[in-house]
C-alpha cells in the first residue's frame, strides 16, 4: 500500500492527481495538502513512501517543501508537477524522483506509479512495510 502525500494549490489538480491515484491502487493513502506550510507541519508526524509537489504557491516553494523533506528523508522520491520547464535542472539538485508537466493524465501518473512502485520495491510487500517501520523510528528518534 502506497501513503502519498500531494500538494498542490490548484483543488481541481489535486482532485484529479489524487482520482488518479486510487484509480491505479484502491488500497493507496493519499493525504492532500494545499498550503506547503501545512504539509511541512506534517512531516514530523507523517511518513509517506511519494510526495507530489507543485513547485509554485503564492506564498511559499515547491522547492523549498523538498528541502525540509530531506531533512527527514534523503531516500523517499519527490516528484514535482508543475506547468513550468524552466525548473528541471534546479529541481533535480534536490535528488528529484521525476518531474511531470501538467496538466496531469491517466498515462503520465499511471507511468509514474509503476516506476515508483519498482523503486520501492511496493510489490514485496513485507520488505516495504519493514522499510516504513525503520524509517519511522528513526525519524521519531
Amino acid at each position: 500500500m502506497l501513503r502519498i502525500a500531494v500538494c498542490d494549490d490548484d483543488f481541481v489538480v489535486c482532485d484529479k492527481v489524487e482520482q488518479l491515484i486510487q484509480d491505479y491502487d484502491s488500497t493507496a493513502i493519499v493525504d492532500v495538502y494545499h498550503t506547503p506550510q501545512r504539509l511541512i507541519n506534517h512531516l514530523v508526524d507523517e511518513n509517506y513512501d511519494l510526495y507530489i509537489l507543485d513547485i509554485e504557491f503564492p506564498e511559499a516553494s515547491g522547492l523549498l517543501i523538498a528541502k525540509e523533506i530531506r531533512r527527514f528523508d534523503v531516500d523517499v522520491p519527490i516528484v514535482f508537477l508543475t506547468s513550468f520547464e524552466q525548473y528541471a535542472m534546479t529541481v533535480f539538485k534536490l535528488h528529484t524522483f521525476d518531474y511531470v508537466l501538467k496538466p496531469v493524465s491517466q498515462d503520465k501518473i499511471f507511468s509514474l506509479l509503476n516506476r515508483i512502485k519498482k523503486y520501492l520495491d511496493i510489490d514485496n510487500n513485507v520488505k516495504h512495510q519493514i522499510k516504513r517501520t525503520v524509517k519511522k523510528q528513526i525519524n521519531v528518534q
